[in-house]
């Protein structure tokens, strides 16, 4: 068996791959490829130690997804590439477990590293969503572990850390501490939004404790969905990331703007873009203009939605 660097560009991961396609293989992962894909894309991707494996009649026993992945990204790549390999030893390739986000972090020295990790990755996906109808899962498995060691290791990612214990504060007065991680990336996302730090105390004070508020406050309203068992405890829930952050932004805009008739800021995924935060002096036409309903897409859309 050698092994040399080489520079595979699309075509030929394509020829590998499909050479190889009515012999034994793994079901392919479109998850894994996506992400593999997207590091490519962004210039994330880094050659490893670990081969793609062809077998003596260039059969791929090792790297399928790797190969697709620079076939999707229409990007060449320098990858190991080892010929001859054996086809034996097929049954005891990757029998390890992956390294998750939270496995890096861990060893990293970070405590609560799976709190930290989800925490970062409801904050990425915000990025990716706002002001479209998809929802956080479904962009959630193009956000690779290389995404969350950069923004963790940001100046965004040291605001990030100060919000996530907050966090767990305003989720354990709920009784809720499945809502911390998107209530660390809320917080997060005001501060992005440049709202002043006194103004996000105060709004996350009275979430926790729900003092000082007219009956009719949004944020009342906010406490009694999540914390009542028919509540948020009730939606799907791959979409409670995405329905608590949508909820959490329509509520604050409420907030800092006055606006305490409204006595529950829904958030529909999938059939709401998700909203920015209104600015300072701004007024709720603005997130209306970024939350129009599902019936004034046009088809192209619509699709797209619904595909999420």
């Amino acid at each position: 068996m050698r092994v040399e660097v080489v520079e595979v560009t699309p075509q030929m991961a394509r020829d590998w791959l499909f050479r190889s396609s009515d012999q034994r293989q793994r079901t392919m992962s479109m998850h894994r490829v996506d992400r593999i894909a997207h590091d490519i894309i962004t210039g994330q991707w880094k050659m490893t130690h670990q081969p793609v494996a062809l077998d003596s009649h260039g059969i791929v026993i090792d790297g399928q997804h790797r190969l697709a992945a620079v076939g999707k990204s229409k990007i060449a790549v320098q990858m190991l590439v080892a010929y001859d390999a054996d086809p034996e030893t097929f049954d005891v390739i990757d029998t390890g477990a992956a390294r998750t986000p939270a496995d890096t972090l861990k060893i990293a020295g970070y405590a609560n590293s799976a709190h930290v990790a989800a925490s970062v990755r409801v904050l990425l996906a915000y990025d990716e969503v706002k002001g479209t109808q998809r929802t956080f899962s479904a962009v959630s498995r193009l956000i690779s572990t290389s995404d969350v060691v950069r923004l963790i290791s940001s100046e965004r990612g040291d605001e990030l850390m100060d919000a996530i214990p907050y966090a767990a504060q305003i989720a354990g007065q709920w009784g809720r501490y499945g809502t911390k991680t998107w209530l660390a990336a809320g917080i997060q996302i005001l501060k992005d939004a440049g709202v002043p730090k006194p103004t996000v105390s105060n709004y996350c004070e009275r979430l926790k404790d729900g003092a000082m508020l007219k009956p009719g406050s949004p944020i009342l309203a906010m406490r009694r969905y999540i914390m009542s068992d028919t509540g948020l405890i009730k939606v799907q829930s791959g979409h409670r990331p995405t329905v608590g952050v949508g909820m959490f932004i329509k509520t604050f805009n409420r907030f800092h703007l006055g606006e305490d008739t409204v006595r529950l800021a829904t958030f529909k995924p999938t059939i709401e873009r998700m909203p920015y935060v209104v600015p300072i002096g701004g007024d709720l036409a603005q997130e209306r203009g970024l939350t129009a309903t599902i019936e004034d897409e046009e088809p192209a859309t619509l699709e797209a939605a619904a595909a999420s």
